[in-house]
């Protein structure tokens, strides 16, 4: 707000820029702050502009900018794809993987669905604990998301709390290895966060069946991707993805496909504690498949996967704003959100 009055008291139209991120204005509250403001300074609406990474932002009377470089992990992990080969190998040892680094209340809840009833088909790194978490700025720690799981009425907070108290699990040798990076940024602050050493993880996606990503945002009307998704798609895995409503509807549109043919996809009609649900069912549907079977089945998706892995090789920027730009799915005109 002192932004904005600033702008107010000098005659210069604000800006608010998302830097690099692509939260849903509505949901987190800026929407309702912009009106007070405007309500309070009679300042017209259509002075104010909205910057951000989330490709269908619209707003009938703010400005909004939907910046598809915002993605810059795209640009970067075509880059490092082209010098470092990664094993595809069609014979994996565990059903999921789950490979967090800063905790959510979504991402929380996920971990633990598959620590609680699948700990032995999942290879899994949680890198936040409730005995130490990221420090985004001096003084400022990030949030578990503990908070959040109440609002969300999570059935499973005990789990939850247990499962946190015993991360921050991670794969020794990989901080090793990261850790002689020329762009290691000192754990824990921010390790595996940052580019590259947030692909270092990518060398055991061979022993995986299917990806679980929890996106960035997994609430609002929002479709901002990152290096998440990217992973399972660079390394010819199939995906589940714990993200904003219709995350799969939205990526199908960039030309990717995905995985209704071996399972359904219905959970991508629904958001925020629905959706881990929808999710949390599908997770034992496919526990209850033997590794011979998932062999079969990632032989079967060998076209799906090799068509994503070359979409997102040759994925522009361009085409992700034309795909976007004045041509985006209203989360609130219409809709029914489950």
């Amino acid at each position: 707000m002192q932004y904005l009055y600033h702008c107010h008291e000098n005659g210069a139209d604000p800006v608010v820029n998302f830097d690099l991120e692509g939260p849903c204005a509505e949901h987190n509250g800026l929407y309702r702050l912009l009106d007070k403001f405007c309500s309070s300074t009679n300042c017209d609406p259509g002075r104010i502009s909205l910057v951000t990474g989330n490709m269908i932002e619209s707003h009938p009377t703010y400005n909004v900018k939907r910046l598809p470089k915002y993605w810059y992990e795209i640009s970067q992990i075509q880059k490092w794809i082209d010098t470092h080969p990664i094993d595809t190998g069609t014979a994996p040892t565990y059903h999921f993987g789950h490979f967090v680094g800063r905790s959510t209340w979504a991402r929380a809840w996920i971990a633990t669905l598959l620590d609680c009833y699948h700990s032995t088909q999942t290879l899994q790194t949680f890198h936040s604990s409730l005995g130490s978490h990221y420090v985004v700025k001096e003084h400022i720690v990030d949030r578990l998301g503990l908070d959040d799981l109440v609002l969300h009425e999570c059935d499973i907070l005990a789990d939850i709390v247990k499962f946190l108290n015993t991360c921050p699990r991670t794969m020794t040798k990989d901080i090793e290895e990261i850790a002689m990076m020329e762009t290691f940024i000192p754990q824990p602050e921010h390790y595996p966060i940052q580019h590259p050493s947030n692909l270092n993880i990518l060398k055991h996606y061979h022993n995986i069946f299917v990806d679980i990503v929890c996106e960035t945002r997994a609430e609002g009307n929002c479709f901002f991707v990152t290096e998440k998704t990217w992973r399972g798609i660079v390394a010819r895995r199939p995906f589940i993805v714990m993200g904003s409503w219709r995350f799969l509807t939205n990526l199908k549109r960039l030309g990717f496909q995905t995985f209704d043919r071996w399972w359904d996809e219905g959970y991508d009609d629904y958001e925020s504690k629905n959706r881990v649900k929808e999710i949390e069912k599908l997770l034992a549907l496919i526990a209850s498949w033997p590794l011979t079977e998932l062999q079969a089945k990632l032989q079967e998706m060998k076209s799906v996967l090799d068509h994503n892995y070359t979409v997102f090789q040759t994925l522009t920027y361009k085409q992700i704003a034309d795909v976007f730009d004045g041509s985006v799915i209203s989360y609130y005109d219409n809709v029914t959100v489950k």
